[in-house]
């Protein structure tokens, strides 16, 4: 069967089913105002960044360049979390610190910038230190390369992101996915529903003369 797309009939329905997307937005609001914090906590991310440098030769140091580049995966992994958490020294899970460590890496892969996210700044800094030393001394048990160091540990951590601005967005997010998808369902059911919906759909645009109408009650 061809489908053929009206798109003054897709039109007409979304303006006449208007008033469902109107119900629909509200809904899902109201669920969002309800369900999702408005009162979340900001957060602050500190880093720590690893190097690779060796005083034996310029080979060395690109191995344990390379190694960090290589292995970068296991910053996230339970046994540097493990250790990270060992060198805290506070109540704090290898799980949580998993969660709450992100890497990356300088402009020329020379350095790799270890970042932790909390909502409480001290324990972002001494995550993101205890991390860049664990992930450092995993590396050098793997390769054996003596080269590959903490550079710069994390003084503070700086802000960021607004945990009520977040909040908004996620509202925002469900509700325009709500939306929209209500729109795509009545578009759907429009293009295939082949009953006649307007004058249009039984004159060929027009081209036939319509005689008149019969109230659906009466049929």
């Amino acid at each position: 069967m061809e489908i053929i797309v009206d798109f003054h009939r897709v039109f007409d329905a979304l303006v006449t089913k208007a008033y469902i997307i109107f119900i629909i937005c509200i809904i899902l609001f109201a669920g969002s105002v309800i369900f999702i914090d408005s009162n979340a906590p900001d957060t602050y991310a500190a880093t720590s960044t690893v190097y690779s440098a060796s005083y034996v030769s310029y080979r060395e140091s690109a191995d344990g360049r390379y190694a960090i580049f290589l292995y970068s995966d296991i910053v996230r992994s339970r046994k540097v979390a493990e250790r990270a958490a060992s060198l805290i020294g506070t109540d704090i899970e290898p799980e949580q610190i998993m969660g709450m460590v992100s890497s990356s890496f300088s402009e020329y892969y020379t350095m790799m910038v270890v970042k932790a996210v909390s909502q409480n700044p001290e324990l972002a800094v001494s995550v993101a230190n205890a991390v860049a030393a664990a992930f450092a001394q995993e590396i050098v048990n793997i390769t054996a390369l003596e080269g590959v160091k903490v550079l710069d540990t994390a003084k503070y951590a700086v802000f960021n992101s607004s945990g009520s601005r977040s909040s908004l967005q996620i509202r925002a997010i469900v509700t325009l996915s709500g939306v929209i998808f209500t729109m795509f369902a009545i578009v759907t059911f429009t293009v295939f529903d082949r009953r006649a919906a307007f004058p249009q759909d039984v004159t060929l645009n027009g081209e036939i003369e319509l005689m008149g109408v019969l109230p659906a009650k009466d049929i």
